[in-house]
């Protein structure tokens, strides 16, 4: 323990000449007026030896002055008991003697200053006089629960050490699940059912190369291992079924893999029971073609109504006109209901022919409708829709039901073309000589 040193001034410049003197004792303060030392270190001056070269030193009563610094006896391993009585290695110095010192990691506690692990002690765990409650144990400076013998407290809990995968016979020493098992508190490899250890591998000697029918029992280049015994390799897509190499890719009795026989009727394709043509399918027994069976119409079980047949894999009228409606077939060219597709009503007064509602074709010579202008394109009336109105209007009706074919007049399509000079302005039976586009089938009321 470290004590201050009280210097008069009078000493000051013994101090200052001392130079030689080793810096090693403990020095006094002075009082802040100069004055005396303070109260209790008078006494203890007489305690430091006169003339050891340094100046004197007082010491605290439970220390004493050997050579220039204040040691205590009772515990300095350099001064045990004594000046200059120095411990051995390993030794310290306890109430004046040396003794033994503690082994690594356990402190002195208690009256008697023994030795004592505070990672385990349960009168002193984790330091001295931390007393674990009763039915309790210091596990690692910590208290807690007894365990039962052959368990370790591990994770706040007791376990067996035994067989924990996680803390196998020590905390947090974790065996590997693919390779190990703890038995006994040890970490040991094991193979699984059907393998043998063979020097630190697990091996399954019925189908390894390497190891066939047992350990260093290896095939040649050209055999692989099968049930423990070494045969030719098979090439390629070929699988060995029993003794024999077979292409398991299109041979029926062993389609995709040995022993796997295809129905009389399918084929092995790709190693799959499948029917000979792409477009059948295997419908219970026998083979369809889906595309036009009405009883499995796109997909086996698939059956079309009595009034419709499987064309292309969908249940549809037989007659051109005709559309399924809600399940029945109905001749959408002429049904009032149904004018040209399902749901489309005509207008009361209309009737539905070819599929359109109402309407008066003024195109009835194959003739068309178009513009002057450019010998191209629709000119100013901009789309076949406008020139077919602008037609209906020169006719004497208001309203356009419907167009529909449009080509150059050119082209052959075409009997004859009407060209616009502007809207109501038309010039009748122009003919066929430039590319200007026409517009026909022209429906109006």
């Amino acid at each position: 323990m470290s004590v201050p040193r009280w210097l008069p001034p009078t000493l000051l410049a013994l101090l200052l000449a001392l130079a030689g003197c080793a810096e090693t004792s403990r020095h006094v303060p002075r009082s802040q007026d100069g004055g005396s030392p303070p109260d209790g270190l008078a006494a203890d001056a007489a305690r430091v030896p006169p003339d050891l070269g340094c100046p004197p030193a007082p010491c605290v009563t439970t220390e004493t002055a050997c050579g220039c610094e204040c040691v205590d006896l009772t515990s300095d391993v350099r001064h045990c008991g004594g000046c200059d009585q120095p411990c051995r290695e390993g030794e310290e110095c306890l109430a004046s003697q040396c003794v033994a010192a503690c082994p690594p990691g356990e402190i002195r506690c208690g009256a008697e200053l023994a030795c004592v692990d505070p990672r385990q002690d349960p009168w002193h765990c984790g330091g001295c006089d931390r007393r674990c409650p009763p039915r309790n144990d210091c596990h690692g400076g910590t208290c807690g629960e007894r365990c039962n013998e052959g368990e370790i407290f591990c994770d706040g809990r007791c376990l067996d050490g035994q067989t924990s995968m996680e803390h196998c016979g020590r905390c947090d020493n974790r065996c590997d699940p693919e390779q190990q098992r703890c038995r006994l508190g040890e970490c040991s490899s094991f193979c699984p059912a059907g393998q043998t250890r063979c020097g630190e591998l697990c091996i399954d000697t019925q189908t390894n190369s390497h190891h066939c029918g047992g350990c260093q029992q290896p095939c040649r280049a050209d055999q692989e291992c099968v049930a423990g015994g070494c045969l030719l390799t098979c090439p390629p897509t070929f699988a060995r079924c029993g003794e024999e190499c077979i292409n398991t890719q299109t041979n029926r009795g062993n389609c995709g893999e040995c022993f796997k026989a295809c129905d009389d009727h399918l084929v092995c394709i790709g190693g799959e029971c499948l029917c000979p043509e792409i477009y059948q399918a295997n419908c219970g027994s026998e083979c369809v073609d889906v595309r036009s069976d009405p009883d499995n119409c796109n997909e086996c079980g698939r059956r079309c109504p009595s009034d419709q047949v499987c064309i292309d894999g969908e249940c549809t009228c037989p007659d051109a006109g005709w559309k399924v409606c809600e399940g029945v077939c109905v001749h959408v060219a002429a049904d009032r209901e149904n004018c040209g597709d399902c749901g489309v009503r005509c207008d009361e007064g209309d009737d539905c022919m070819n599929g359109f509602c109402g309407g008066v074709l003024i195109t009835i010579d194959n003739d068309a409708y178009g513009h002057h202008g450019a010998c191209d394109g629709w000119n100013q009336c901009g789309d076949a829709a406008t020139c077919a109105l602008w037609a209906c209007e020169v006719r004497g009706y208001s309203v356009l039901v419907r167009h529909g074919r449009t080509a150059p007049c050119n082209s052959g399509e075409f009997r004859t073309c009407h060209l616009f000079n502007s809207r109501g302005n038309l010039q009748e039976n122009w003919g066929t000589s430039c590319a200007v586009m026409g517009v026909s089938d022209i429906y109006c009321k």
